[in-house]
């Protein structure tokens, strides 16, 4: 099994997910001022600041995901606490009629797709050369000591690999090398790539924390697709109005 963690991805030019709430906080206060959206979410820049400290003297680390929880907690109050379930029990009652926030659901579209172009800068040579030294060392070198003698990592190491980054340099390695691999989707009856979490044989790659090609269709199930997010929000936005 290969895990690869937050700073996997930092050599090909992506940040690590504690380093991406300031790349998100500087890339709101960067939006021109005569963007609408960036008028708006410049003083929000604040409140996401707020939010931050307010994490971490919970003991939470507030790195990008602690950070989108919060908000899409604020913008939709009622899911938020349907999903503690019965935990919901322990919280006071001031909590349990909070008003949606508009604007945090501005926010969360806006740092979404600062992630997404984020990841979208990856630098795809350097991830494909090193990988690719990973994977001939691993497969082919790499000898771990075990109790009682020596154990060689042959290519069953590589049957199942683990990512929590939201960047598709592991993906783009296997393509580029040839190596077929499964990723939990299977095509449904209209053409979809529809997340189905069944993996079968061969290298088979998982993203605990999602992709950036990984989009929620109206129905709940999860897509994989290479449509720009410029595209695929307008035609989110649509299925949702409709």
């Amino acid at each position: 099994m290969l895990f690869l963690g937050a700073g996997a991805s930092k050599a090909f030019g992506i940040p690590t997910m504690a380093e991406f709430t300031e790349a998100v906080l500087t890339g709101i206060e960067s939006l021109p001022p005569d963007d609408p959206t960036g008028k708006i979410l410049k003083d929000y820049a604040s409140k996401i600041r707020e939010i931050q400290d307010k994490a971490k003297n919970w003991g939470f680390n507030p790195d990008i995901e602690a950070i989108l929880s919060i908000l899409q907690g604020r913008a939709d109050p009622k899911k938020a606490l349907n999903d503690l379930g019965p935990s919901l029990t322990v919280f006071a009652q001031e909590y349990r009629n909070m008003a949606p926030d508009s604007l945090a659901s501005v926010a969360v579209a806006e740092i979404e797709q600062i992630i997404y172009k984020r990841c979208s800068q990856l630098d795809i040579n350097r991830a494909v050369q090193l990988y690719g030294e990973l994977w001939d060392y691993m497969s082919g070198n790499l000898i771990l000591p075990i109790p009682g003698g020596s154990e060689h990592v042959g290519q069953s190491a590589l049957q199942r690999i683990f990512t929590t980054n939201y960047d598709r340099s592991v993906e783009t390695f296997l393509v580029r090398r040839g190596i077929s691999f499964n990723d939990g989707f299977q095509m449904d009856g209209v053409g979809d790539n529809i997340f189905t979490g069944n993996w079968i044989g061969g290298t088979n790659l998982f993203k605990l924390h999602g992709s950036i090609n990984y989009w929620q269709r109206d129905d709940g199930k999860t897509v994989r697709s290479d449509v720009p997010w410029e595209q695929w929000m307008p035609m989110a936005e649509k299925s949702k109005a409709e």
